[in-house]
């Protein structure tokens, strides 16, 4: 079946319950895959035909998902345009679907914002580590702080 059916081939990197990795070969009984550690990996086929498979290398974009904490004083539309215009200067990303950046909850520290880019898949891993530490870097410049928890601890009374 999965020569019939190919939900993957050589050089897909892939994810099953009981395999990871890059593709080597798909063979009649067994596909051989490397993981991402280097390790050889041999897997029946059995194994991979029913299991429910992710192919990180067949469609041509992927999202980066990305969260990133603001202090409750930042200002929330700035922080969305330094992300945005982060997105649109980064040639590895693509412009539609559009970057987004949103509030995903109010933690009890800070704003967690989501972040989501549309990458090119060849570029995904090295695109999505820029992005994230260049996020950093302008939000830092830009004068926002990453908040973090705090106790205040009184002492006992007497």
């Amino acid at each position: 079946m999965l020569l019939w059916l190919r939900p993957f081939r050589a050089g897909d990197s892939i994810e099953t319950t009981s395999a990871s990795g890059t593709v080597r070969e798909l063979g009649l009984l067994a596909t051989r895959i490397d993981t991402v550690d280097g390790v050889f990996r041999f897997v029946p086929n059995a194994e991979l035909w029913n299991k429910p498979l992710s192919n990180f290398s067949r469609n041509p974009t992927r999202m980066a998902d990305m969260t990133l904490s603001v202090s409750y004083t930042a200002d929330i539309g700035e922080a969305r345009r330094i992300l945005i215009d982060l997105a649109r200067s980064d040639e590895r990303t693509i412009a539609v679907p559009a970057p987004e950046v949103f509030i995903e909850r109010l933690a009890d520290s800070a704003v967690v914002l989501r972040y989501r880019v549309w990458i090119r898949t060849a570029d995904f891993w090295p695109a999505q580590r820029a992005l994230i530490e260049e996020a950093k870097r302008r939000l830092d410049a830009a004068g926002f702080d990453v908040p973090y928890p705090r106790q205040i601890v009184h002492p006992a009374a007497a």
